[in-house]
């Protein structure tokens, strides 16, 4: 049991391990990695006990605790591929998306597209932009990118068609 007191009020919120338990789970279950559902519990903890007063009671104190460890994971999420795409940016990144066995010419404009498609990417909407990066960048499948999303199939594969068009569009291919 984890008690954590808050000096101004002289008061207790209490996260049993089973609460510790219960967030990990949550949060293995979204980022599928041992080690950052570890680093996401005590995030979420953390925002558990920071918010603790907003808890209304309206829901089940279950309930409220699951929302802030999804959102908490959704969140990891959403940092690390930002950090990925950035890093697709860099001309090193987008030189080996191309065949090395093109000629040179060929090469470059191999490496300017996925330049200029990397960019559009990371300036899409962030409803098309999320679920593109995590089916083709993250490579999973639509009902993964469901599940970590907290959307229907039927959503993703919307938001994957029009995202797809967006980029075309914006890309210009």
């Amino acid at each position: 049991m984890v008690n954590v007191m808050d000096d101004s009020s002289a008061t207790f919120a209490t996260f049993t391990d089973d609460d510790r338990r219960f967030v990990y789970g949550v949060a293995r279950r979204i980022l599928r990695d041992e080690d950052a559902a570890a680093d996401v519990t005590q995030d979420a903890l953390l925002l558990a006990y920071r918010y603790r007063d907003r808890f209304r009671g309206d829901s089940r104190y279950r309930t409220w605790l699951y929302k802030i460890a999804a959102s908490a994971a959704i969140t990891y999420l959403r940092r690390r591929r930002r950090r990925r795409t950035d890093r697709m940016v860099s001309l090193g990144a987008v030189a080996e998306t191309c065949a090395p066995g093109q000629n040179p010419e060929e090469h470059f404009a191999c490496a300017e597209v996925a330049a200029r498609t990397a960019v559009e990417l990371a300036a899409l909407d962030e409803r098309y932009g999320d679920v593109l990066r995590m089916r083709f960048v993250d490579g999973l499948s639509e009902a993964e990118v469901a599940d970590a999303l907290g959307l229907s199939l039927p959503t993703v594969k919307i938001r994957t068609h029009r995202g797809r068009q967006a980029l075309r569009a914006a890309v210009g291919a």
